[in-house]
């Protein structure tokens, strides 16, 4: 008994598992603007479509976070902006409500794309039209009708870049 608290001892102050790689370091190099405070005000005004949208055709108001209807596909979704954001998640999701905040900031701050939240289990067609959704939150960004990445778990900064940089090859 005394060998293995003595094992112990040193196995914690070694450093047991020190030595073990991380799978993917993340990457905070980018630096990201700072919003003026009269841009993030509460209540701020929503652009609103002028006309009701036809059935299959979406309605975007910018700078939120939407819930596609039970008519909208997949395609009527990333084709209502230039650059669309899709998150797949569900309710008992601990890691998609975690990331949940980090999308409606990101959807606040780049109004000109069009930011989606799918539930999996109220619509599983959207998952199958997006080639199958295998692990949650995935995070799927497109570029026009295009895939262009997409962000599997809860790593804000990660999906922050990836859009900061489609933004930025479409000159954005």
């Amino acid at each position: 008994m005394v060998c293995f608290l003595i094992l112990l001892a040193l196995a914690l102050i070694g450093g047991c598992g020190a030595d073990v790689p991380v799978a993917e370091p993340l990457d905070f190099s980018v630096g990201f603007p700072a919003r003026p405070a009269a841009e993030m005000e509460l209540g701020a005004s929503v652009p609103v479509p002028e006309a009701e949208p036809e059935k299959g055709e979406c309605s975007v108001a910018y700078g939120v976070l939407l819930t596609p209807s039970a008519e909208d596909t997949l395609g009527s979704m990333i084709s209502a902006a230039d650059v669309a954001v899709v998150e797949f998640t569900a309710d008992w999701c601990g890691p998609c409500q975690a990331l949940l905040p980090e999308l409606e900031k990101l959807a606040a701050e780049h109004e000109a794309v069009a930011f989606w939240q799918v539930n999996i289990d109220a619509r599983p067609g959207l998952c199958q039209e997006a080639g199958g959704i295998v692990s949650l939150p995935t995070v799927k960004v497109y570029s026009g009708v295009n895939e262009v990445g997409q962000v599997t778990g809860n790593y804000p900064v990660r999906l922050r870049g990836l859009l900061l940089s489609v933004l930025r090859e479409r000159g954005e």
